[in-house]
């Protein structure tokens, strides 16, 4: 990396390691945001290679969700993803292509459609899973299970603010 990027990086990077605290509302901001910025970066670029070649992001998603659900109807999987079913309708054509998705119609109702993992889509999911917990806990081996516990009561909260706000 040029010195260049390493001071713009470094220019970037909040005071992390600092004990003094922002001197106001407006700086602890600015530094939640730029933290934020960092971590969404990294992230997002570690998932992009996880999932190289395999699915898109947004695909992965699904799956993950089916997995998590046990299988879903596409107005459920867009109503979870906030998108309309016909984004969930094209997102899925590649993954039932690939074999790693089924759709199924409802018996009582044929204009439902409901998608579930194939075994193919469920050994996917769970290798590219696996991945990204090991890319996690590389992120997390520089906190103690305490400072762990207390970032998920914190993302928990804001995550629960942001849900009654979509809400609303």
């Amino acid at each position: 990396m040029s010195s260049e990027r390493t001071s713009e990086t470094q220019a970037l990077k909040p005071s992390v390691r600092s004990t003094e605290r922002p001197p106001n509302n407006h700086e602890l901001l600015r530094e939640i945001d730029d933290l934020i910025g960092v971590l969404l970066q990294r992230t997002t670029k570690d998932e992009l290679m996880i999932i190289r070649g395999k699915v898109t992001p947004a695909q992965f998603t699904i799956m993950r969700l089916l997995k998590l659900s046990g299988g879903c109807t596409v107005s459920q999987v867009a109503k979870a993803l906030q998108v309309t079913p016909s984004a969930v309708t094209t997102l899925s054509d590649r993954l039932v292509s690939a074999g790693l998705v089924q759709r199924t119609r409802d018996l009582g109702d044929r204009r439902v459609v409901r998608l579930e993992l194939t075994p193919k889509g469920l050994a996917t999911t769970a290798e590219l899973e696996a991945v990204k917990r090991d890319t996690i806990a590389k992120y997390a081996s520089a906190l103690t299970d305490d400072e762990m516990r207390a970032l998920i009561r914190v993302l928990g909260k804001i995550a629960a603010s942001l849900e009654e706000e979509v809400e609303s």
